[in-house]
């Protein structure tokens, strides 16, 4: 299901490592959690076509990215049959396709990354509670697996979001972003 090296990579976020048998021991209580998120989505699209509302939005192809493996691994495609509400959002969401898929692999997509010029909107929040601006030398961390901090000058922020512009030998300049949820931002 995973391309090579993705599990290998994955392991190094996870604290003392990733091994079958931590899955296997840590299964039960993450199909809890997730029956009852998926629960929780499911109420929630009980009134309405779409997360927000009646039309479709950002918010939904968020939350649908991470539900649909759900639906095309055999192994876990029973985990949704109770939850009509979000079977249906779901296609509703698949409805509208994958849009002009250009095939390349990983030196293609550096040597696109490499040859582009991010344009990010430099922004401050005002409300930034940790007085960062814009320009100032930071590094972003996963609050729990985050082992391997990305380290830059501060591109952009707001209350959801923090961009970090950053130098790569391969990539050159890239401006990375992140969510603030569970994501640490520092100066340095």
């Amino acid at each position: 299901m995973f391309p090579p090296g993705f599990i290998e990579d994955r392991a190094t976020m996870v604290e003392g490592g990733l091994s079958l048998e931590r899955v296997l021991r840590d299964a039960p209580a993450q199909r809890e959690q997730l029956r009852a998120k998926l629960d929780l989505l499911d109420a929630h699209l009980r009134e309405r076509r779409f997360v927000l509302g009646a039309r479709p939005s950002l918010a939904d192809f968020s939350l649908f990215h991470p539900v649909w493996p759900l639906k095309i691994v055999p192994q876990t495609t029973a985990i949704l049959e109770p939850f009509t509400h979000l079977r249906a959002w779901m296609e509703r969401i698949e409805a509208f396709g994958h849009g002009q898929i250009t095939e390349i692999d990983g030196k293609e997509a550096v040597e696109v990354a490499r040859q582009a010029t991010p344009r990010t909107e430099t922004r401050a929040d005002p409300g930034e509670p940790n007085g960062l601006t814009p320009g100032d030398r930071v590094e972003v961390v996963h609050e729990s697996f985050g082992r391997d901090p990305v380290a830059g000058e501060l591109a952009a922020s707001s209350v959801q979001e923090i961009a970090v512009r950053r130098r790569d030998e391969r990539a050159g300049e890239v401006v990375v972003h992140f969510p603030r949820e569970h994501y640490v931002v520092r100066r340095v």
